[in-house]
Formats: C-alpha cells, structure tokens, sequence
C-alpha cells in the first residue's frame, strides 16, 4: 500500500468516515442491548445472502455451454440456496454455523484493520486502528472458542462490541484527519 495515497483517499472521505463511524456505534450499542435479537438477525441476514448468492447464480450457470460447467454451477447454485434456507429456517444449528461464519468474518476484518494500521504507521491514528484490528482478530478467537454453546448470546453481544470498536476507531480517524488538514 502506497502510504500517501491511501492517507489522501481517506482525507477526502472525512464525512463518510464520520457517518460510517457514528452508525457502527449506534448499531453497536443497539446490538450490545438486543444480543439474542442481534444473532436471530445476523442468521437470518446471512441465510438471505446464501439464497440470492444461489439463486443469482442459477440464473448466470443458464448461460454456461458445457455440460460439466453447467451442472457444476447449478449444484453449486441449489448448494447456496439450501444452505440460506436452513439458516433461516433453523435457528438453533443455525445460529452454531452463523457465529462460525462472523468468528471468520472478525478475523478478516482485524487483519484488514491491522494491515491499514501498517500503511498509516507514520501517523498518530494508526495506533487505534491497530487496537480495533486486534479486538476483531481476539473476538474470533474468542467466538470460536466457544462454540456451540455460545451461540445464542455470544454472537448478539460480540456483533455489538465488534461494530463499536470499529466505529470508534472511525471517529478517531476522522478526528485525525481533520486536525491534520486543519493544521
């Protein structure tokens, strides 16, 4: 990454930053008060992207002219689609599969976090961004550990911290960039 050219690109988005920062907070804390109702959502969210991802895909493996091609994407198609299907319609190992997937997504997050805190080293707000990525990487952790008993609330309350420590890690950022540009 190309230091100055990503510190720039942040610089002139200084307004999404804020409003991103301010909705992951605010999403957050609702997360942290609803835990059960955060995770039932999350599954839910997620069986509904499976079935879209199937269903899109079906439509695109009509256009494909091998055979082997054509059967693959179909089976990979109705493999999305009854995968979305039983995470919305079976909340219990449902929820078991869905806080798997979010243990993965927090760990993606967190190195990504980790690696922007890298490019943006030679500045003060990188330090927050370091701190965000390494909650993100502890939480995976943290979920993945306690599979499958934790589930239900685990999940709801770890969402909640997740997108508050992101969010606040946002606002730092835009509170740096604005001081920076001030200046």
């Amino acid at each position: 990454m190309d230091y100055p050219t990503v510190y720039e690109a942040l610089a002139r988005r200084q307004q999404r930053i804020l409003w991103t920062g301010l909705a992951l907070v605010g999403i957050g804390i609702l997360a942290l008060i609803f835990p059960i109702a955060t995770t039932w959502i999350t599954q839910i969210y997620m069986g509904i992207v499976l079935v879209l991802t199937g269903a899109v895909s079906f439509y695109i493996s009509r256009s494909l002219n091998e055979e082997l091609s054509v059967f693959g994407a179909k089976l990979w198609s109705l493999m999305n689609v009854l995968a979305g299907g039983f995470l919305i319609f079976n909340h219990g190992v449902g929820a078991i599969i869905v806080t798997a997937l979010v243990a993965i997504s927090f760990a993606l997050q967190g190195i990504y976090e980790i690696l922007l805190a890298a490019a943006l080293r030679k500045r003060a707000i990188w330090i927050w961004l370091l701190a965000s990525g390494l909650i993100s990487i502890a939480l995976a952790i943290f979920i993945a550990s306690g599979l499958p008993e934790s589930s239900n609330v685990v999940l709801g309350i770890l969402v909640g911290v997740n997108f508050v420590s992101s969010g606040v890690a946002l606002l730092f950022l835009k509170r740096h960039l604005s001081r920076r540009l001030s200046a």
